[in-house]
């Protein structure tokens, strides 16, 4: 009994768009690992509260407290990616960061002025936090998705004024450095002097001390 190969069990035109479409396959592999396919950095996107991983703080500690020192704006999380936590930022304007050795993660107008003259060019500002506004450190947020590493930013609660009860993202009020997690580093934010200051430094350390037993 004569047995025939795989190939022989094809039409030659079947045989070339199989291979057409092994071709165009492998093709786009590359487009998929490193995200250059529209939509690629969406597909499996997480976020996870890491609140406990003290590494992960950097400068900042859950519950300190913190007033702003200039006007800033509160920006809408612009995402396609259903974030529950991701929701809203807090944004210095862009030309108090041309100095900054850490460039914005988010896009903001140079000044409050420019915004205020043409604020519908900003549909992603919700408004602005003015400065005096306290806000308070509650926990680290990572996020990502199947293309790109986890990253790890603090959220605050604001405290006072119109948006008081909002969390939102401090990355852009911050400076980043770089510690040792695991196998490699990752990224840890402290807080940027000319735009935030501590107020509950003592309550902080009066409270460390009761912790640790040194007073009873």
């Amino acid at each position: 009994m004569e047995i025939l190969s795989i190939s022989c069990l094809f039409s030659t035109r079947t045989k070339r768009k199989l291979l057409k479409m092994i071709f165009y396959s492998i093709l786009t592999i590359p487009f998929f690992m490193c995200g250059c396919w529209p939509g690629a950095d969406l597909i499996g996107a997480y976020e996870k509260d890491v609140s406990n991983r003290k590494e992960l703080w950097g400068g900042y500690a859950k519950g300190q407290q913190y007033i702003l020192l200039t006007d800033i704006f509160l920006q809408k999380e612009e995402s396609e990616l259903g974030f529950k936590y991701r929701l809203y930022a807090g944004v210095p304007p862009r030309e108090l960061m041309k100095s900054a050795c850490t460039p914005l993660c988010y896009s903001a107008p140079s000044t409050i002025e420019t915004y205020r003259e043409s604020p519908e060019q900003w549909p992603l500002i919700i408004g602005i936090m003015k400065a005096g506004t306290e806000i308070e450190c509650t926990k680290i947020i990572g996020s990502g998705t199947l293309m790109w590493s986890m990253s790890y930013d603090v959220y605050a609660t604001v405290k006072d004024g119109a948006y008081a009860g909002v969390s939102i993202d401090i990355h852009d009020l911050s400076f980043i450095s770089w510690v040792k997690s695991g196998w490699g580093e990752d990224y840890v934010m402290n807080p940027n002097p000319s735009l935030l200051k501590r107020v509950n430094i003592d309550t902080e350390e009066n409270e460390g001390k009761r912790n640790d037993g040194w007073a009873g």
